[in-house]
């Protein structure tokens, strides 16, 4: 998260990306404790007026997160319309959802994914449509699928993708190391993605690794007599921050804890 020269929230689709990588663990977690990293995480990397701001954005986003999850569940359980008119209904109650909670961030954040939501709901259209012939179904379905050149590109790359898949699988369970690995898939991609699937590796290897410390030293004070229990779980808290100052990551790691 960023503030710009004036000190205000820069509202890019990357505020997003955060707030939906603490909400991965609602359900490992509580929602309580997922606010209170999201609050965490805000407060140490903003100051004001940018804090308040992405404070607000992040209670808004919750709230709008709910009410679409509400939503998808009442249109779900809704068994008088067809799956198209359920589709379309949906798209456009979560425009509105979005229009009215988000109205800030609306266009910037979602307008990639309504273009894509509305082609496949054209694409639902065509396929659905009895009067046309295949040919003709079919010249419909690539002049959609011609509109959009991420699809395109993704689809000329799927073989390569699964290749790499599992070429990276193969490889983690012979224990090959982050350059290893790094390295194979440079040979068979490029090395742009070589480098970013091996930062990405040594993240996580680097992540297990402090985890692993923290747990030794978790397990022994929870098999110490010292102290009561208020007082053991604190001493966790504080070994677990800092081990992972980083708020997420100590979510992460207390999701993880062993009940």
């Amino acid at each position: 998260m960023r503030a710009d020269a004036d000190g205000h929230l820069i509202k890019s689709r990357r505020v997003r990306d955060v707030f939906d990588y603490f909400l991965i663990e609602v359900g490992e977690t509580s929602m309580k404790q997922v606010d209170d990293a999201v609050r965490a995480y805000i407060e140490k990397r903003l100051n004001d007026p940018a804090r308040q701001e992405a404070i607000d954005l992040w209670t808004r986003y919750r709230h709008y997160r709910e009410a679409e999850q509400k939503m998808t569940a009442s249109l779900t359980d809704s068994s008088n319309q067809s799956s198209l008119d359920r589709m379309q209904l949906m798209l456009a109650q979560r425009t509105r959802l979005r229009e009215q909670i988000l109205p800030d961030v609306a266009s910037s954040w979602y307008h990639d994914e309504e273009q894509a939501d509305l082609d496949q709901m054209e694409r639902m259209q065509i396929g659905a449509d009895n009067s046309l012939t295949p040919q003709q179904r079919q010249a419909r379905l690539a002049a959609i699928d011609s509109r959009d050149p991420t699809l395109m590109k993704a689809q000329a790359a799927g073989n390569q993708i699964n290749t790499l898949s599992q070429l990276v699988s193969t490889m983690q369970k012979a224990n090959s190391t982050p350059e290893e690995i790094g390295a194979a898939v440079a040979a068979q991609s490029d090395p742009e993605t070589a480098q970013r699937l091996q930062q990405s590796l040594q993240q996580e290897a680097d992540w297990s690794a402090r985890y692993t410390s923290y747990q030794t030293e978790r397990e022994a004070i929870i098999d110490s007599t010292s102290g009561n229990a208020t007082e053991r779980a604190a001493q966790i808290a504080q070994v677990r921050e800092r081990y992972f100052p980083n708020p997420a990551e100590a979510l992460r790691a207390q999701a993880r804890d062993p009940q």
